[in-house]
């Protein structure tokens, strides 16, 4: 048991709202709610040391005048009383499927353990037999679900059955409910929020109830009504027709599917406002970061495609990024033209395959072959080479070794024929090749 605190009185939530009836104090101990006549101060005593073995349950009166109380169980985020006291004014009138100015609340109990914060609501509305809501246990830091058993048929019941000694069961998604009630008087409560066991743990809880209320001096119900959703109608029969076998009269009464009930009653958020507000900036810069790295990823691909179809590597798309590209004045070797590309592009930067496909060709130039310019039409694949050559023999020499190359390029036939007199004079020549390899 850990009870964390009593909270505040009813209108101090609602200051237009109707005064607070004489009436009970709770205590919820464990399983079983608990109302004692108590003054306030003795109640808040009580709950801030977390011993109840001064209460004697024998002596206890167990009522609340004219009306049956209703709870809710809000299992919430950790939060401080103050943040507590300025959220609840706002988010239990939106809550609330009564009208707010007919219910006064009683008191507000916060029962918390290490992971979560649980929120009891005990209303009275003044004037008439209260409508019951199951107790429900929700997803803590989220109101995605909320089982509600609202009807005025209760109030029918309820007289048709006055006199009584009645148990409801109340059969939910994410509990079980048994309360205890006679002549419009709460006698016992317990709720177990494990309705997802098998049918033989619940009919063992509600004996293991039923049991506990003889033993507080009650006798045998001579009714129970149970209560649960149309969607759930298949486990609930099986609990109700075992219970049938107990020779006590059951009813039941089946309420419409989840969710048919109100958006706003299924999507409340019960955290402060401000903590509301924090998590939609969390949100927005969550949502921005994936759209950043999504906007990356599509640019990365765009680059890939772009790098599939001219065929050149990424690296050095800034390299190539024009349709051709002239390698400058004229040099006396291949290895001087490289070295200008090399420096152009920062000192120690990666030899690219284009790079080595320069190394084989420069591999193959003879004696007396000049290379004065380059030039490189990527989307292409095309690789243009012109210069001079002592002789023509030497030229043949030349372009006979670039045959041999056949793995990674291939020699065009030029339109510019080439230019000798006779077999001493230089030779002016242009080379096309096209590439094989990607670069």
């Amino acid at each position: 048991m850990n009870v964390k605190a009593l909270l505040f009185h009813g209108t101090q939530f609602f200051a237009s709202g109707p005064s607070r009836q004489a009436g009970a104090h709770y205590v919820y101990d464990q399983d079983l709610l608990w109302l004692t006549p108590t003054d306030r101060s003795a109640a808040a005593r009580l709950i801030e040391s977390e011993d109840f073995s001064s209460l004697r349950r024998d002596s206890l009166v167990l009522s609340i005048p004219a009306a049956l109380c209703f709870s809710y169980i809000l299992e919430l985020p950790t939060l401080s009383h103050d943040e507590i006291q300025q959220m609840l004014p706002f988010e239990l009138s939106r809550l609330l499927p009564l009208d707010v100015e007919s219910v006064t609340f009683d008191w507000v109990l916060l029962n918390q353990d290490e992971s979560n914060t649980r929120l009891w609501v005990f209303a009275v509305p003044q004037g008439a037999v209260a409508d019951i809501l199951a107790n429900t246990a929700l997803p803590a830091r989220s109101i995605a679900q909320i089982d509600v058993s609202i009807s005025s048929l209760y109030q029918a019941a309820l007289q048709e059955h006055s006199s009584e000694l009645m148990l409801w069961l109340g059969l939910f998604n994410s509990c079980v409910d048994m309360i205890l009630v006679q002549d419009g008087t709460l006698l016992a409560q317990r709720s177990i929020t494990r309705f997802h066991e098998e049918e033989a743990f619940i009919l063992d809880e509600l004996q293991r109830f039923m049991i506990h209320a003889e033993e507080l001096g009650h006798d045998r119900p001579s009714h129970i009504h149970a209560l649960t959703f149309h969607d759930m109608d298949e486990k609930a029969a099986t609990v109700i027709a075992a219970i049938e076998e107990w020779d006590i009269p059951v009813s039941a009464q089946y309420f419409p599917q989840r969710s048919s009930y109100p958006k706003d009653l299924r999507h409340l958020d019960l955290r402060p406002r401000a903590y509301r507000r924090q998590k939609e900036i969390r949100e927005r810069i969550r949502a921005f970061a994936i759209l950043g790295v999504l906007t990356a990823c599509l640019l990365l691909l765009l680059v890939g495609i772009n790098d599939l179809l001219f065929s050149r590597e990424i690296g050095y798309v800034d390299f190539l990024h024009e349709s051709s590209l002239s390698l400058g004045p004229q040099t006396d070797t291949l290895e001087e033209m490289m070295e200008r590309i090399l420096e152009s592009q920062k000192a120690g930067r990666e030899r690219s395959r284009f790079f080595e496909i320069l190394d084989q060709i420069t591999a193959q130039t003879p004696p007396g072959v000049l290379i004065d310019y380059l030039s490189l039409n990527a989307a292409a694949h095309l690789l243009r080479l012109g210069g001079q050559a002592d002789t023509r023999a030497a030229l043949f020499v030349f372009l006979e070794r670039l045959s041999g190359l056949s793995d990674i390029l291939e020699l065009r036939p030029l339109s510019m024929p080439l230019v000798a007199m006779d077999n001493t004079e230089v030779v002016d020549y242009q080379v096309e090749l096209v590439l094989k390899a990607l670069i």
